[in-house]
């Protein structure tokens, strides 16, 4: 005799439709101005296409945009190391 399989079934990790990757927030702060000198957002420090680009832009490249941030937050404020 074979056991029914009508019944909900517990899902396991193995199971497709992993959960969904939560979105990568916007560096945004509300003070939107391009600098002339530097070509960056005074407010996040993000180059005018970044910022245009940001909602169609995937977690990862959103990712990379904030390590880019990063990294301009030490050149800019930090100064030259070494």
């Amino acid at each position: 005799m074979q056991q029914s399989d009508s019944g909900p079934r517990p899902a396991s990790r193995t199971d497709s439709g992993a959960e969904a990757e939560a979105e990568v927030a916007s560096p945004c702060v509300s003070v939107c101005r391009i600098n002339p000198d530097t070509e960056l957002c005074e407010g996040c420090l993000r180059t005018i296409d970044e910022v245009a680009e940001w909602a169609t832009m995937s977690n990862a490249e959103r990712r990379a945009v904030l390590q880019a941030i990063e990294v301009r937050t030490q050149a800019l404020f930090d100064g030259p190391s070494g």
